[in-house]
């Protein structure tokens, strides 16, 4: 296989990979890489079978190290149906020798938790392993799995029972200022933080990605109450912002809203519900206030692992 750095002229055949990969999701398209481009250096490879891009490593680089992906919440190796173990050690060992060659001293590698692959795809793990590289972040999130058994608890359908009697409105939305002001000052308020995307990046690729980002909210007397950002991947679907203002926790909007997703996903035949990370400071530190939330709508845990590779 030729291995060869990512440039605009391969955009089509990256992203006909990341459509056709067996582990890929619509963050790795070069539209949703790029959208913050001026922030990372990008040094992403594709290896070529016969002329044909088979696997690609979504990657940029600050200093001498190399990060996969610094922008994304995951990155590792997109990789074609028909490659099988060997072929992907080779990709790795190469992946290695090339960034050393050029004088880069580590790899960081965001592994792809397991629910977003369309099979399972974890060679990467074991070739990691075999490599020595180091665990140096794990992050817990909570997921439902939508076809299997689960149940929410009693203070939950007591909550979400009580909201369905309120003239509270679930609304799928194309507009997102409304819901962002909410979401900016509940991020505030809570966590000294603003949102990782902007009003403005979140609009963009919102367009661009109008089959898999999407805006749902729950309105109450005409105004948003609670809203949720869903990334839909494959059979995957990720809630990227999950927020609520004073009045929406206190009609339990945000757990009408919850339980209204949970269906509709289930309904259309998705595996997983990802409610996101309960943690901070790279995993050190569990908000426990948190995890019990997500949980007790009837998710478990998945873990969000980093690694480190010295060259």
């Amino acid at each position: 296989m030729d291995l060869i750095y990512y440039d605009d002229s391969l955009k089509e055949q990256w992203d006909r990979l990341v459509k056709e990969s067996r582990n890929g999701t619509f963050l790795f398209y070069r539209n949703y890489m790029e959208y913050h481009k001026e922030k990372y250096k990008d040094k992403s490879i594709v290896f070529k079978d016969g002329g044909k891009v088979v696997a690609a490593f979504p990657a940029n680089f600050t200093n001498d190290c190399i990060y996969s992906h610094g922008g994304l919440t995951y990155g590792g190796m997109v990789l074609n149906f028909s490659l099988k173990f060997k072929a992907i050690d080779e990709i790795f060992k190469k992946i290695l020798d090339r960034y050393r060659e050029e004088g880069f001293t580590k790899i960081v590698y965001k592994a792809i938790p397991y629910i977003y692959s369309k099979v399972p795809s974890e060679e990467d793990l074991y070739i990691l392993f075999r490599n020595k590289a180091r665990l140096i972040r794990r992050e817990i999130s909570v997921t439902i799995a939508l076809q299997e058994q689960f149940q929410i608890n009693s203070s939950r359908r007591r909550i979400i029972r009580k909201a369905k009697g309120k003239n509270i409105i679930i609304e799928e939305s194309t507009e997102y200022s409304e819901f962002w002001n909410l979401l900016t000052d509940n991020l505030k308020k809570r966590y000294n933080k603003l949102p990782v995307h902007s009003l403005k990046e979140i609009s963009y690729l919102s367009e661009k990605f109008p089959n898999n980002i999407r805006l749902h909210q729950a309105r109450l007397e005409g105004e948003v109450v609670a809203g949720v950002v869903a990334y839909e991947n494959f059979r995957t679907c990720h809630l990227q912002y999950i927020a609520d203002n004073d009045i929406g926790r206190e009609e339990g909007a945000l757990d009408l809203l919850i339980s209204h997703l949970i269906e509709r996903y289930r309904s259309l035949g998705f595996n997983y519900l990802d409610f996101g990370i309960c943690t901070e400071d790279g995993g050190k530190y569990l908000n426990e206030n948190l995890i019990y939330y997500k949980q007790s709508f009837g998710g478990t845990g998945v873990n969000y692992d980093t690694y480190e590779v010295d060259l």
